[in-house]
């Protein structure tokens, strides 16, 4: 008769992490995930084709950048019109 140490020892040097613990199909059932809803916010506006793109795309990421620099230039242009009207 092996004691419990030793029992547990040779269990876990099997390469047994959890030996109480059996795997069976039910474990590997798939199980329904809720769907990810799609917002608005996940897409932009392509501005050569006028249609929407993914977030994360190259064509996007394109559009992103046209639209951050666009709005750089607008801001840069009201405080020129500031400046000049003081």
């Amino acid at each position: 008769m092996i004691k419990k140490e030793q029992e547990d020892e040779l269990e876990l040097s099997y390469g047994q992490r959890f030996p109480k613990k059996e795997v069976t199909i039910e474990n590997f059932k798939e199980t329904e995930q809720p769907k990810k809803k799609i917002t608005r916010e996940s897409f932009i506006r392509d501005p050569k084709t006028r249609t929407l793109r993914r977030r994360g795309s190259p064509t996007a990421q394109r559009a992103e950048n046209i639209e951050k620099n666009r709005k750089r230039a607008q801001a840069a242009a009201t405080k020129r019109k500031q400046a000049k009207n003081k």
